[in-house]
């Protein structure tokens, strides 16, 4: 039968990891040192810029902030949606060149 050891009561998800990878936040709990630049990876993924290119922190900002700015689907009004001159009316010049600086980025 094996012997019980000290790796049998580690989490699972740290075990067989390079300790030099972690550290703990300031409320104790140990996570990833580089959880932050994944984090603005996946941000910029889902923003449409293409990882092989790279891309620049500030440009990935810009473009969030650019989306920030946009109005949510459900803050719309339905008669609205329902005729597009209506839609084109209330939106702003400055959420239109929101939009088409979207569009360009995805379309990259």
């Amino acid at each position: 039968m094996k012997k019980v050891t000290e790796q049998d009561f580690r989490k699972e998800e740290f075990i067989g990891k390079d300790p030099e990878d972690y550290e703990f936040r300031p409320d104790g709990a140990i996570v990833r040192k580089d959880r932050w630049e994944k984090g603005v990876k996946s941000v910029a993924y889902i923003l449409g810029f293409n990882m092989r290119d790279g891309f620049e922190i500030d440009d990935v900002i810009a473009e969030v902030e650019l989306v920030k700015g946009l109005p949510h689907i459900s803050d719309i009004p339905v008669e609205a949606i329902s005729n597009a001159s209506k839609v084109l009316v209330t939106i702003r010049p400055q959420d239109i060149m929101a939009i088409e600086a979207f569009l360009k980025r995805l379309a990259r």
